[in-house]
């Protein structure tokens, strides 16, 4: 039997359950949703990462819609700009894919690569800046992926986790 725990960190809800195989965390923020109900699962690790992207939404006065983040190896991406990459952070829970809502509206791939909303660019670039990976700086341009480059930092480790994730998610 597993316990659910819900803590609240910096405005940040977590949700933990305990003695489950599975050991990736669910995360959501005031700044930092679903879009369209999507649960946003993520490796521990890559909490601070996505506590970062909380504090610029914030600084930036936007919201992050993420549309897709750890996923299982195989697993069809709807509406996907690109490939999914064979060593992809997602499969590890160290990625996501997102659009934001500015003041100015909805800001999807298009708009994203554009760089014409300038709170938009405010967030990607302080996230660049707090050394995330943004996907529109990619040879496969990918303006909605946002990254922590686990694989190429540590590719023991991201197997490692590949491994785990795989298996018990």
């Amino acid at each position: 039997m597993s316990t659910i725990l819900k803590l609240v960190v910096f405005g940040c809800i977590l949700t933990v359950a305990t003695s489950s195989p599975c050991q990736l965390t669910t995360y959501s923020s005031r700044k930092i949703t679903g879009h369209n109900g999507h649960s946003i699962r993520i490796d521990s690790g890559f909490l601070g990462s996505m506590q970062m992207m909380h504090a610029a939404a914030r600084y930036c006065n936007l919201t992050v819609k993420v549309t897709s983040s750890f996923r299982k190896q195989g697993q069809p991406v709807p509406g996907s700009i690109v490939t999914p990459a064979t060593h992809s952070n997602h499969l590890v829970g160290r990625a996501i894919d997102m659009n934001v809502v500015t003041p100015l509206g909805w800001c999807n791939s298009k708009c994203l690569q554009a760089r014409k909303d300038k709170y938009a660019v405010c967030f990607i670039d302080g996230l660049k800046r707090g050394g995330l990976r943004w996907g529109g700086d990619f040879t496969k341009i990918d303006p909605v992926h946002l990254d922590d480059n686990y694989y190429n930092k540590f590719p023991t480790s991201w197997l490692e986790l590949f491994k785990q994730h795989q298996t018990n998610c």
